[in-house]
């Protein structure tokens, strides 16, 4: 899928976000592209920007539901009453943020969620592993990102 695919219903914001984790004791990591839209005389424009971060701790639902709430403060305050299409891999996020889910584990995650709720409009959209480019870019980053992290940071782990 292009772009334009997912914004046939002109978002202010779409969001691809993926993560990467393993346990909740091992590192984790995230990858998200922002891309915000601005419409004039019947034109299409967008601007894009994209994130990364690293915990030394976090298990792959972390990391998913970080690379949601990460790229939402990103654009805040200037999200407020606008609508953002969430674009993830992650079934258990986008079932989450669908309310098809509780909201159970990662809970000061979804208290965050819940905030940018009351402030503008989400919706949310599964897609299968690697089945656009940019939810691909985010999985290709967000792994190599957290290896790479975990092995600097086993270099800085203190002693016992």
């Amino acid at each position: 899928m292009n772009l334009e695919e997912f914004n046939k219903k002109n978002y202010d914001y779409i969001i691809f976000c993926d993560g990467s984790g393993e346990t909740k004791k091992s590192s984790a990591s995230y990858a998200s592209l922002i891309y915000s839209f601005m419409y004039e005389d019947g034109k299409t424009s967008f601007t894009s920007t994209n994130l990364l971060g690293y915990n030394s701790k976090g298990s792959n639902n972390y990391a998913e539901l970080k690379a949601v709430v990460e790229s939402l403060y990103y654009i805040y305050p200037e999200c407020v009453t606008k609508t953002a299409l969430i674009v993830s891999d992650s079934e258990i996020t986008v079932k989450g943020g669908t309310g098809e889910y509780q909201r159970k584990a990662n809970l000061p995650f979804w208290v965050s969620i819940e905030y940018f709720e009351k402030v503008m409009k989400l919706e949310w959209q599964h897609v299968y592993r690697n089945t656009n480019k940019y939810n691909k870019w985010c999985d290709e980053i967000a792994k190599p990102f957290r290896k790479d992290c975990c092995d600097k940071y086993e270099l800085l782990k203190l002693p016992e």
